[in-house]
């Protein structure tokens, strides 16, 4: 157990968002956490002077977080081998811009225990069962401790140690294993270090007194957009090396690390979290005399059919956004097959060709059907209010008060002054939804829809819906933003916003998802520079 002595600073590091090490004064302490501009949410504030043509940003806005329990889960897993989620008792991830980022506030008290709590168990491991992956030798051998520091330090905090972080570890490292032994020593320090903001942050961590080179924390944020685990040895060697200088070298990383299979995870949480439908057994429950089939097995499996589509798509398919809205192909178990009427695929999952009357793209899913649905039906305001939102990124006010009161689906909400406004935009989208329940099963030919502001407005069905905005530039953008809030977790600087338009527009022409995540992970809001 990591003695209260040392446990001390740690806590209170983790608890004022900045790092000051095992010894008070050994960094900055002034950091704030949420970003490195200090806007908690990552804005600016003010928009520059000078015309929006101009699309420089005035200061970087790389946000500072905490890892998400996703993303933690994947780190001790990829930096030890322990699978078992520790992070699974973690309190729940913080959104921003409608992602998981745990960016604007630090831990709580709890948090800062639990985090402790996994720090020692991992430290164990790392001393231990796992100590041949840093190290060849035994914890009381001259110079083992240095070594293990040195090599647990780099991956730990996902960049080198400075000089004087090792010798303050190694300080440590004597005194526990003078007083009792060499093995708790080290584990002392392990502990300290899978406790540190150096190991729970990312970001731009220079505001936790790092003084290292930005290619180290932009070798940490690609590989967490992209995989959302921590860097492997290719990214580290790059950023050893000074291969993240350039456009073109990122550009060539972004590329390489889509083509590994890690990809695929962190593109189901972009989906997952895109279409608000992460966590669907706990997020729709639905009436079990109405729906007896709605069960744990189905719901895992609608939810992981949306990022497998996400995944296939990018990787395997033309990476189109339109495909996003066409494809028929459904990754599915035999509960989701026999939900959408195919042929259960052999070995228990597999891909299958849905109905193309209907079925097209993710509009038509169970994940997202299921997952904008009441318990004992489907919903028009939920359906269409995702469309609108985070489809078409309309900014819609809350509900008036005693909204949640009123009967589901009540047709007075068009006619009362207060409603009508946003159900205006919302209903007529949600109510060509209306051939699936409450789970996404197909009732037949609904009623047609109505999405205002295109032209023609009318649609016969979600799939000539999904038609309408795989090729409208509206959905091309609202994509592009919520990629965008996603791979930096925050909202659009104002000083930024005019190069975001101009990222979203070039995606509108061509709707690349691949060329989309290259530009993200190439611009200066992700970066937190001009690349050359």
């Amino acid at each position: 157990m990591l003695p209260r002595s040392l446990a001390a600073p740690v806590v209170l590091a983790l608890s004022s968002g900045c790092y000051q090490g095992l010894h008070a004064g050994a960094v900055a302490d002034d950091a704030e956490v949420g970003s490195s501009s200090g806007d908690p949410a990552g804005s600016s504030g003010d928009a520059p002077d000078g015309p929006p043509g101009d699309c420089v940003a005035t200061s970087p806005h790389v946000a500072l977080r905490t890892l998400t329990r996703r993303e933690y889960a994947n780190t001790v897993r990829d930096l030890l081998g322990v699978t078992d989620d520790l992070a699974a008792s973690f309190a729940a991830d913080e959104q921003v811009a409608g992602y998981d980022a745990n960016a604007t506030q630090a831990p709580s008290a709890t948090q800062i225990e639990l985090y402790l709590d996994a720090a020692e168990t991992l430290a164990a491991i790392a001393v231990g069962s796992e100590r041949a992956r840093f190290v060849a030798c035994a914890p009381e051998q001259a110079g083992c401790a240095e070594a293990f520091i040195e090599a647990f330090g780099a991956r730990a905090f996902r960049r080198p140690l400075s000089p004087a972080e090792q010798a303050a570890y190694l300080e440590d490292f004597t005194a526990i294993a003078g007083e009792q032994d060499a093995t708790l020593g080290l584990q002392v320090v392990a502990t300290a270090m899978l406790a540190s903001p150096h190991f729970l942050y990312l970001g731009d961590r220079s505001e936790l007194g790092d003084d290292t080179a930005r290619a180290w924390d932009l070798a940490s944020r690609l590989s967490y957009f992209l995989w959302a685990t921590m860097p492997d040895d290719a990214l580290f060697d790059a950023a050893a090396t000074g291969q993240l200088s350039t456009r073109d070298e990122v550009a060539a990383q972004v590329r390489r690390m889509l083509d590994d299979p890690r990809a695929a995870d962190a593109l189901a949480s972009f989906s997952t979290q895109w279409l608000e439908v992460a966590s669907l057994v706990q997020r729709a429950p639905k009436d079990p005399e109405l729906f007896p089939s709605w069960t744990p097995t189905l719901a895992d499996a609608a939810e992981r059919e949306v990022g497998t589509l996400m995944h296939h798509v990018v990787h395997d398919g033309d990476g189109s956004f339109a495909s996003l809205l066409r494809s028929r192909e459904a990754w599915v178990d035999d509960s989701l097959a026999a939900l959408y009427g195919v042929a259960a695929p052999a070995g228990g999952a597999g891909w299958a060709m849905l109905p193309e009357d209907q079925r097209a793209g993710l509009l038509t899913r169970v994940a997202f059907l299921a997952g904008h649905a009441h318990a004992t039906q489907g919903s028009i305001v939920h359906r269409g209010k995702w469309v609108r939102e985070r489809l078409l990124c309309t900014t819609l006010p809350p509900p008036p008060p005693g909204a949640a009161d009123k009967p589901i689906d009540e047709d007075s909400r068009l006619e009362d002054g207060a409603c009508k406004g946003c159900h205006s935009l919302m209903d007529p989208i949600g109510i060509g939804f209306d051939g699936y329940d409450a789970i996404g099963g197909y009732l037949g030919s609904g009623s047609p829809g109505r999405i205002e502001g295109f032209d023609p407005p009318e649609f016969a069905d979600p799939i000539a819906l999904s038609e309408l905005l795989a090729t409208a530039p509206e959905a091309h953008a609202c994509f592009a933003e919520q990629l965008f809030a996603f791979a930096n977790r925050r909202t659009v600087a104002d000083d930024e916003a005019c190069g975001v338009d101009a990222l979203a527009a070039g995606f509108a022409s061509d709707g690349d998802i691949v060329a989309l995540i290259v530009d993200l992970a190439t611009a200066p809001a992700f970066t937190g520079q001009e690349l050359p």
